[in-house]
């Protein structure tokens, strides 16, 4: 009987031992997957704000040229401004000495 007994400690000891150690492994094993699948969101992730970065960079790019274009345009047609009452004046002046002249014929 003490056999009997001594041996059934022995076989749900060893039984015991396996089932920690596979649980010890899986566990292991479980972590590592979860490492990798963190590292590959971790990796989307990046590649993501990278393309973003690069869009707004891009982006930001043509806002710059449009204002810069806008700028040009607004400077022509403040130039252009400037310029209509002189040419007005002028025309004033030349319409005023046709007047002059056809009155003396």
């Amino acid at each position: 009987m003490d056999n009997t007994i001594i041996t059934a400690l022995i076989s749900s000891g060893a039984t015991l031992a396996v089932c920690m150690i596979n649980n010890a492994v899986q566990l292991k094993k479980s972590q590592a997957e979860r490492r990798n699948e963190l590292e590959a969101v971790r990796d989307s992730h990046e590649k993501e704000l990278a393309e973003i970065q690069q869009k707004h960079s891009e982006t930001l790019k043509i806002i710059q040229f449009q204002i810069e274009e806008l700028t040009r345009e607004v400077r022509t047609h403040n130039n252009f401004a400037q310029r209509v009452p002189v040419l007005e004046e002028q025309m004033k002046v030349a319409n005023h000495r046709i007047a002059d002249l056809e009155k003396k014929e």
